[in-house]
């Protein structure tokens, strides 16, 4: 037995993220090769296939708010450069993007939570919500129920120079949200690197050759 590789992926860099995602899709779909030929069932095939087409749709998604995320960071140095000490940010520097912004992040959440529940039926993913904790609270907390915690108005806030995403950050009543989101990057990040890490270790247990015995460990850095 190897000794495990270990690599260290940054939630502020897009190319990370795009590499982890790369790397989940991958190993999911060397584990699915392998449970198709062993499936039961019509339904249990389907649910394999459908967290594998939720992987598919999350990249594009995904690829997109990143680009809105570099537009917007590019906006915010800029202005911030000419109005240094500026407390507000204008509407028209946007143009209308965080609107579409928004948009994409919060159907990516609804589809990163759809794959979630598809994976409840495929081995060794039963308990996958409980690592990917930060999509699942946002699309329960903030997108699905935000009375919950007393965010009933949409708002969101920019995060550094990322351009980053950070849904209803303002609670609309008193006292502080019970659950605060960490941003998009850093929640994308947990669930790629959850979803590979048991992909891996369901091709470790079946057998496959293809990881040659090697548990593959991935740590990652969350953004402030």
């Amino acid at each position: 037995m190897k000794a495990n590789e270990q690599t260290t992926f940054d939630s502020n860099n897009p190319n990370d993220r795009r590499a982890m995602r790369n790397k989940a899709r991958s190993s999911y779909q060397k584990l699915a090769n392998l449970i198709w030929p062993q499936s039961t069932s019509s339904q249990q095939t389907a649910y394999v296939q459908e967290v594998g087409r939720r992987l598919d749709q999350l990249e594009i998604f995904a690829k997109y708010v990143d680009k809105l995320n570099r537009e917007i960071a590019k906006k915010l140095c800029a202005f911030h450069k000419v109005e240094p000490q500026a407390l507000e940010l204008p509407s028209a520097l946007f143009l209308g993007r965080q609107e579409e912004q928004i948009a994409f992040i919060e159907a990516y959440y609804l589809l990163a939570w759809r794959l979630l529940e598809a994976a409840k039926h495929v081995k060794g993913f039963e308990k996958m919500d409980k690592k990917a904790k930060g999509v699942v609270k946002v699309r329960n907390r903030l997108i699905q129920h935000p009375e919950c915690d007393g965010v009933f108005e949409w708002s969101y806030a920019i995060v550094g120079t990322t351009g980053d995403i950070k849904l209803k950050p303002m609670p609309m009543i008193a006292g502080q949200p019970r659950f605060l989101d960490r941003g998009f990057a850093n929640n994308d990040l947990e669930l790629h690197a959850s979803i590979f890490d048991a992909a891996s270790l369901s091709i470790e247990i079946i057998g496959d050759s293809a990881i040659g015995g090697r548990r593959v460990v991935f740590f990652f850095v969350q953004g402030k």
